[in-house]
C-alpha cells in the first residue's frame, strides 16, 4: 500500500537513488527527503517494523495537527470554539480515519495547507508580516508533499489578488512573504534540470511534468 511505497522511496532517496531519473514516482519528494535519514537507519540494523510502525506514527500525529488547525481556524475566525470542535470532528470520516493510518504524502500535504491557512487568516487580522511569511513557505510545503493542493492554493491566490485589490494586503508584505518560497522553488527547479540533464531522461521529466497536472 502507500505506506510500503513511500518508505521504500524514502530508502532509495537514502541510498542516492534520484526520484524521477532512477525509479518511478509521480509524486512531488519532500516526503521522501524528509523521511530518508530516518528510514535509512534500516542500514545500521533499525528493525523493519520499528520503521513502519515510526512513519504510521509520524503520520497519524500530522492528521490531528491537521484537526487541530482545522479547529482553530473555525473557532478563531468563523464561529465559536464549539463550531470549531464540530468542524474538526465531521472532517475525521471513517475514511479519514482509514486514511491517517497511512504514511503517505496526503496526510502532511493536508496539515502544511491549514496550518498555512491559519497564519494566513492570522495575518489578515493583525497584519504581521511573519505570519504571511509562515503561510506562504506551508503553503509551499503543502505542495512539495503532494501537487494536488495546487488547485487550491490557485484559488487562494485568487482570493489573495481580490484581498490586495480591496486593500486588505499590501503588495509589499505579499512579495516580502514570496522570498522564501521562490528560493525554495528556484533550488527545487534546478534540482530537476540537474537530474534531467542526460538525454535519456526526457521521457521521465515529461511523466513528472504530466503528474503535476492530473494528480
Amino acid at each position: 500500500g502507500d505506506t510500503l511505497e513511500h518508505i521504500h522511496s524514502s530508502w532509495l532517496v537514502y541510498a542516492n537513488f534520484v526520484p524521477y531519473k532512477d525509479f518511478f514516482q509521480h509524486h512531488n519528494p519532500l516526503l521522501w527527503y524528509m523521511f530518508s535519514p530516518f528510514v535509512g537507519l534500516h542500514a545500521h540494523g533499525l528493525d523493519d517494523n520499528i520503521i513502519n510502525a515510526a512513519v504510521v506514527s509520524f503520520a497519524i500525529v500530522a492528521s490531528f495537527i491537521n484537526y487541530l488547525y482545522l479547529y482553530l481556524i473555525v473557532s478563531r475566525f468563523i464561529s465559536t470554539k464549539l463550531s470549531g470542535l464540530i468542524a474538526a470532528s465531521i472532517a475525521l470520516t471513517p475514511y479519514m480515519v482509514l486514511s491517517i493510518i497511512h504514511f503517505r504524502p496526503d496526510n502532511f500535504m493536508l496539515t502544511a495547507f491549514f496550518a498555512g491557512l491559519y497564519y494566513y487568516f492570522c495575518y489578515l487580522k493583525e497584519q504581521k508580516l511573519w505570519q504571511l511569511s509562515l503561510a506562504f513557505i506551508l503553503f509551499w510545503a503543502s505542495f512539495m508533499f503532494l501537487q494536488k493542493i495546487i488547485f487550491t492554493l490557485i484559488l487562494l491566490a485568487l482570493i489573495t489578488f481580490y484581498l490586495i485589490y480591496k486593500n486588505k494586503i499590501r503588495i509589499s508584505d505579499i512579495l516580502y512573504a514570496l522570498l522564501l518560497p521562490c528560493m525554495f522553488s528556484l533550488f527545487f527547479i534546478a534540482y530537476l534540470k540537474a537530474i534531467c540533464a542526460d538525454d535519456n531522461s526526457g521521457g521521465i521529466r515529461l511523466l513528472f511534468i504530466a503528474s503535476v497536472c492530473t494528480t
